[in-house]
């Protein structure tokens, strides 16, 4: 049976201007000729503006902004005004926002005699909102999110205004300045948790904008590193994605628990699972509620979580590691979502080299998102779709957080040891949400998540989630940082745990752990750009000895030489070469003759605050040039 996905929200993928008005035989003493219009309108699936009159469109000039220029002929009172629309017209936006109705219309009396206007859907505030037209461009601030695990907005004054990511700048949040009296602000943690100002963190010292903008012009960009101003992006990028190891495992088809044939509509079993997970971290079966679609079998429910690739068959399984690529959203969560990131708009944990051990796929299926919901898109490319996935971290729980997911088939979320999500059966992807202020969870601190997925009809496969949450793993390689006498030294004994490779070693349940061997490091400088490889055994520029597993540093006695300059930053890191997703590593500054570095900051493990590790573009990106940072994670 096909699996649909939940659809969300998603416009249209064109718009079209649209004019009424006066006769052009009269002629009015003003016109809309040559006159231009921009459009900012960041809704989901748009991509494209047309001018449905002469079938023109619109140009693109960024991200969800758009503009065209009123040509003389054919283009003058319209008193009826114009509006936009998608070319079935059944979405419009015009002055009473984005929905169904053109009126009001804008007016060739909104330009005000100026030759432009910018018609704005404030991004942070709902599509259906009347925008905001201005007569002059508005200004931006944007900022390098100095909390990576959540998101900042903009306060000034009273007023607080959430901040949109930047496209093509990985960890930079935006906001447009559209109220003209804003004169001086700062920015917080968008939960509150902490504010950061004209003195760095913890303060709510206001910056004086009518000065920046005065002398670095329209645009501002605060690199956070070194809270410093520019007028240009400061070629800087941040924390936008990071991983969520998952094990999964592959069924055969021929699984009595898979695979259900000419299976058809929806099979959602509710109560499948108790209540409360099992000692062992799993979810238990619950064989009354179990039985209730004699069409769906959990014969074997147990096998799903455990791996035994010498059971007889069809009842054998082999397992894999899967990370899940969570990243920002425009509005500042975090997000993975099959129908946008997955190959054939579908989620396939159980493909790639070394996986689908029992070389069985099918034809793959989807259906098509908003406003189209009744499409099933078939015979798509074989994949490979049977199998079950788990995933278990922590988080920080703070008020305000929520969780929102859809997939398919089976689902089951536990939140401290809790069933909050409960999709069991077969079925098409369904979706829920959970607001966490209504679970009694106690704000800062840490609990357990643990997630359970089976696809067992092969067609399609989905799955969206959608948080504020930072899930936090715990890494399979890590480092014990130990401060050194001396001011800016630090010495840093990596440890690996013993179970599983890669990424997947930080879901198991086994903490017993190993020092590492044979691990690779190498110096980078902030730019990305390698320096030097390190050999075990060796002291280099005076101030840095790797004696595996340890790495000592001490900046007090580094040389500068042509590679290594003082003033500059660096970054030593420590990795498996089969895994080098994954490293412990420290970043420094090399102090001046004048300087010593006198504070080190160790944050705690899968901490993403600080440093900045491997972007989602895969460069290398600079932490700050005031400390020293040993960190778990690339």
């Amino acid at each position: 049976m096909p699996r649909p996905r939940s659809i969300f929200l998603c416009l249209s993928a064109a718009i079209q201007f649209m004019a009424h008005g006066a006769s052009a035989q009269t002629m009015p003493t003003d016109s809309l000729g040559g006159k231009t219009v921009h459009v900012f309108l960041p809704s989901p699936g748009i991509d494209t503006l047309w001018i449905e009159n002469l079938n023109i469109p619109m140009k693109i000039d960024a991200q969800y902004w758009y503009s065209y220029t009123f040509t003389h002929a054919g283009f003058y009172d319209y008193q009826d005004g114009f509006y936009f629309s998608n070319p079935s017209h059944n979405l419009l936006f015009s002055k009473s926002g984005l929905g169904a109705a053109e009126a009001p219309r804008f007016l060739l009396s909104d330009f005000h005699g100026s030759k432009e206007i910018w018609i704005i859907a404030d991004p942070t505030g709902p599509a259906t909102a009347p925008p905001i037209i201005m007569t002059s461009a508005p200004k931006t601030v944007n900022i390098l999110n100095p909390w990576p695990a959540t998101a900042p907005k903009l306060i000034y004054g009273a007023k607080t205004r959430n901040m949109t990511t930047v496209s093509g700048h990985c960890g930079w949040f935006s906001a447009l300045i559209l109220d003209t009296t804003l004169a001086k602000g700062h920015f917080a943690e968008i939960g509150g948790a902490e504010a950061f100002g004209k003195s760095g963190f913890g303060s709510t010292e206001d910056y004086d904008f009518t000065f920046l903008f005065a002398q670095k012009g329209p645009a501002l960009w605060l690199n956070t590193e070194d809270n410093s101003w520019t007028g240009t992006w400061p070629n800087l990028e941040g924390t936008c994605q990071y991983m969520l190891a998952m094990t999964v495992r592959d069924f055969s088809q021929a699984h009595p628990d898979f695979d259900f044939g000419s299976l058809t509509g929806n099979h959602l079993m509710k109560g499948v699972v108790q209540p409360v997970l099992g000692a062992d971290h799993r979810p238990v079966l619950n064989p009354a509620n179990a039985a209730q679609d004699p069409a769906i079998a959990f014969s074997h429910f147990e096998d799903w979580w455990a791996t035994d690739s010498t059971r007889a068959d069809p009842l054998k399984d082999y397992e894999s590691c899967y990370d899940l690529p969570m990243s920002k959203s425009n509005d500042g969560l975090w997000e993975y979502d099959s129908y946008r990131d997955g190959q054939d708009h579908g989620f396939w944990p159980a493909e790639g080299a070394g996986k689908n051990r029992f070389s069985e796929t099918m034809a793959s299926c989807y259906l098509k998102p908003l406003p189209d919901t009744s499409t099933w898109v078939t015979g798509g490319p074989q994949r490979n779709g049977n199998f079950c996935a788990e995933s278990h971290a922590s988080f920080t729980y703070e008020t305000g957080q929520h969780f929102a997911f859809r997939g398919n088939d089976d689902i089951w979320v536990f939140i401290n040891g809790k069933l909050v999500v409960d999709l069991g059966g077969v079925h098409a992807p369904m979706s829920d949400s959970i607001d966490l202020d209504k679970l009694g969870l106690t704000p800062n601190k840490t609990y357990a998540w643990d997630f359970f997925q089976c696809n067992r009809e092969p067609c399609g496969s989905a799955l969206r989630i959608k948080t504020s949450i930072y899930f936090k793993q715990a890494l399979p390689l890590y480092g014990i940082a130990m401060p050194g006498s001396a001011p800016g030294s630090v010495s840093i004994e990596i440890w690996k745990r013993a179970r599983g490779n890669g990424s997947c070693a930080s879901i198991g349940t086994k903490t017993d752990s190993l020092k590492a061997t044979n691990l690779t490091y190498q110096l980078f400088d902030a730019a990305g750009k390698l320096v030097k490889e390190l050999a075990n055994g060796h002291t280099y520029y005076g101030g840095i000895t790797i004696a595996e597993p340890v790495i000592a540093l001490d900046t007090s006695k580094l040389i500068p030489d042509s590679s290594l300059t003082a003033g500059d930053s660096y970054r030593l890191v420590a990795f498996e070469a089969a895994y080098p997703t994954v490293e412990v590593g420290v970043t420094f500054r090399v102090p001046s003759a004048a300087s010593v570095l006198k504070r080190i900051r160790v944050p705690a493990e899968g901490s993403l605050r600080k440093p900045r590790y491997r972007n989602a573009l895969g460069r290398r990106v600079p932490a700050s040039e005031k400390a020293i940072h040993p960190s778990w994670n690339r």
